[in-house]
């Protein structure tokens, strides 16, 4: 055996329970297919990251067309959560159970949310993670939060108070990020506007790198190997458990492998492992694999008031769930989503999004608006998958 563990991936799965069983004393083995992301100024720059893509991959992935796109995805150390906002918010207690949609209803999990409880507590720890409990009517039962929440910049606060003012209940959004208001010389954290989106190369974002990786390599039992693309699973004999693992690097053996390579490609990597006892993929008797794929419906808006120039640098404090358990309106009676506000949009990052607007447009609009990010779900379908 190579290892008592092998752990396929460090994003925010693989890096997290890496922390996890760090110190338990057995061996383990952590398969990374990327390598660290290098630390240098493009890491603050909107061209470098939103027009070049300099730090996604360039693999070409195909639609359900055969049309080849290229996700917007990266593979480093810390996975995805290098370029996330750091917005971590728990589940609901509705979010367990079956909800009415406008296009079906949900199931309801096997599990509820006191289930997951000390889980989120213990990753709120481990995260950096600032936020107020109480503040939002759709909070589930919890205690306080590591951190006191990110204070509003002015033009937020006003809009935090209009929002009230409305009858709406704006709330802290909860951050994983290393701030430390009460000593801000010494703090990571410098309230950047490069943030969301961006990876910090302050390594103060709450990322699985800074917050899983790195604790989980202290102990001496734990090892990463970078560059090494797992391409299959092998199951022993019985079929009762994987057995080995290929990488384009060679194979490696363990007890245990956890796979957490992200939702697609962990299925595809499932899909891929097929052999003479499992001709569809590995644990995949039920054709269910890669099915009922789901992914936020994200949507950026920018909200302009032309008689105000919004001189905001860390805009990502606030966030609204008045709409998220039921729309309020009697004639669409679903839940809508969940709105946060989004990392200050700047005329450089605006532009490097929208290449083919005038520059001066697009310098104005970036100066005069509140940006937010507006969050909904599809439902479980067996016809999206990945294949």
């Amino acid at each position: 055996m190579d290892a008592d563990v092998i752990i396929i991936g460090s994003g925010a799965g693989g890096g997290t329970i890496a922390r996890a069983l760090a110190d338990s004393g057995l061996n383990i083995l952590i398969l990374e297919r990327g390598d660290y992301l290098p630390r240098e100024w493009g890491n603050w720059d909107p061209r470098t990251v939103f027009a070049e893509h300099r730090y996604h991959t360039h693999e070409q992935w195909r639609d359900q067309h055969g049309k080849f796109f290229s996700p917007i995805t990266g593979y480093h150390v810390g996975g995805n959560t290098k370029f996330y906002g750091a917005a971590v918010l728990r589940r609901r207690e509705s979010d367990f159970l079956m909800r009415h949609h406008k296009d079906g209803n949900t199931r309801a999990w096997p599990i509820c949310y006191a289930d997951l409880a000390p889980f989120y507590d213990q990753a709120e720890a481990w995260y950096f993670t600032h936020g107020q409990a109480g503040t939002d009517p759709t909070d589930p039962p919890r205690g306080d939060y590591p951190f006191p929440p990110f204070s509003h910049e002015e033009d937020v606060a006003l809009v935090d108070t209009a929002l009230r003012g409305m009858g709406l209940h704006p709330f802290p959004l909860p951050l994983a990020i290393h701030r430390l208001d009460d000593d801000p010389e010494h703090s990571p954290c410098v309230r950047c506007p490069t943030c969301d989106g961006f990876p910090c190369m302050l390594h103060a974002k709450g990322d699985a790198e800074v917050c899983g990786i790195r604790p989980a390599l202290e102990y001496s039992n734990v090892r990463l190997l970078t560059k090494h693309r797992v391409q299959r699973l092998i199951s022993s004999a019985d079929g009762k458990r994987v057995e080995t693992v290929e990488t384009d690097q060679g194979c490696f053996s363990a007890r245990l492998v956890v796979l957490a390579a992200g939702a697609v490609n962990s299925a595809a990597l499932l899909l891929a492992s097929a052999s003479e006892q499992f001709p569809t993929g590995l644990a995949n008797h039920s054709d269910q694999v890669g099915r009922h794929y789901m992914c936020h419906l994200n949507s950026a808006c920018m909200a302009l008031k032309p008689g105000r120039e919004n001189r905001t640098i860390f805009q990502k404090t606030l966030a609204l769930n008045d709409f998220y358990e039921d729309s309020g309106d009697p004639e669409y009676p679903y839940p809508l989503g969940h709105i946060q506000s989004l990392g200050k949009v700047t005329p450089g990052l605006f532009h490097a999004e929208q290449p083919h607007l005038p520059i001066p447009a697009t310098a104005w609009a970036a100066s005069h608006s509140v940006d937010w990010w507006l969050t909904t779900e599809d439902l479980p379908d067996p016809t999206n998958r990945v294949s």
